[in-house]
């Protein structure tokens, strides 16, 4: 047989421009989908890595065929929300859910995400990656969180002698009781008053002290006893005691992420404990307007396995136009039962449960079946 007769050379060019056409099918489908990829998930950071040999042919394809298809910086930026530096964090109307049994309520906060670790990126599920410098801000807390907070977190971990510390508010005052440990415990009560010192902390200081019920603090005074003596925190840079003044740093009080920033004001109002930072300034507009929202804005953050550059990522109650509760700790089991959807500015909205749901749920699913 002649292999080189014109009908079988024929069929052979024939066979090369179909398997042409294939690849440059195939090109086209892998930038299509590189394409929709890019203008759908802007905030998903790099995709992953095509083969050399597609990404080639796709890239020269694409000259010829589909340039008008490419979105621009623009596209992809239309705001031009900063791709690096720190995560401005917006929220208005929600609350934090601290530690279990604690949480305070934010009217509103507008603060900087600032990484604790050079060339690593804050993350959602990693509260030590960060900490947040308030720039303007307005939170209160319970005197029922409070005891939790103080009893649960603050006191053992600045390895405090003060124990058993019960709070009550009442008429812009404080009333103490609790307990000194020492060779015994020993039983205390005072009241007190809260203001702030020169450099913005939260001072508490202790009036009409009574030590294991009959010892008034004038005999302690004349004895050259104070708060300072029997209280003191095992770690210094926690809480400090000065005479009879217990002073409070802002970040000292909370488990991470730490709020850092410099307190304007903090007062008692009924039963919620009043703090005011800096001064209240026009927040950057969330995509989606909502009366209870936290938003993040700029710069690089992780959440679970996404890594999102020039961040634009709005959290809203899955049951639209309800209160927010929000838990760092528990932000996966939050995000779960929601949904996700891409604004038209390639910013996102997540709808997520608020933490009491979460908890329900949790409980529930552990419950025995009958």
């Amino acid at each position: 047989m002649d292999f080189r007769s014109p009908g079988l050379r024929l069929n052979g060019k024939w066979m090369r421009d179909q398997r042409n056409q294939q690849l440059r099918s195939l090109a086209l489908l892998t930038l299509t989908g590189f394409l929709i990829g890019a203008r759908a998930c802007p905030l998903l950071g790099q995709a992953e890595t095509v083969s050399a040999t597609a990404a080639s042919s796709a890239s020269s394809l694409a000259d010829t065929e589909t340039t008008s298809a490419r979105p621009t910086t623009s596209d992809l930026n239309p705001e031009h929300i900063p791709t690096t530096g720190p995560t401005r964090l917006q929220a208005e109307n929600v609350s934090f859910q601290v530690i279990d049994g604690v949480r305070i309520s934010v009217k509103s906060v507008d603060g900087l995400m600032i990484p604790t670790h050079a060339n690593r990126p804050v993350s959602l599920d990693i509260p030590t990656s960060m900490r947040v410098q308030v720039l303007s801000a307005q939170t209160s807390i319970s005197a029922e969180a409070l005891n939790r907070l103080l009893n649960n977190y603050t006191l053992p971990h600045a390895q405090s002698s003060v124990r058993d510390l019960k709070i009550d508010f009442e008429n812009g005052r404080v009333h103490v009781e609790g307990k000194v440990k020492k060779v015994l415990d020993i039983p205390f009560s005072a009241e007190a008053t809260v203001d702030l010192t020169s450099a913005g902390d939260i001072r508490v200081h202790f009036t009409n002290f009574t030590a294991a019920g009959f010892v008034h603090k004038r005999l302690l005074d004349w004895l050259g006893i104070h708060v300072d003596s029997v209280a003191k925190p095992g770690r210094s840079h926690s809480f400090q005691v000065v005479d009879d003044d217990m002073i409070f740093p802002m970040h000292t009080l909370f488990p991470p992420p730490h709020f850092i920033g410099r307190l304007r004001s903090a007062k008692i109002e009924g039963d919620q404990f009043v703090q005011v930072f800096g001064d209240p300034k026009p927040f950057s507009p969330a995509p989606l307007p909502s009366e209870h929202y936290i938003y993040f804005r700029g710069g690089v953050m992780q959440c679970g396995r996404m890594t999102m550059q020039g961040v634009d990522l709005e959290l809203v109650n899955k049951d639209e136009g309800e209160p927010l509760i929000f838990s760092i700790d528990h932000n996966f089991e939050q995000i779960l039962p929601g949904r996700l959807k891409v604004t038209p500015t390639h910013g996102m909205v997540a709808y997520i449960a608020s933490y009491p749901e979460v908890v329900a749920t949790e409980k529930g699913s552990a419950a025995p079946s009958r």
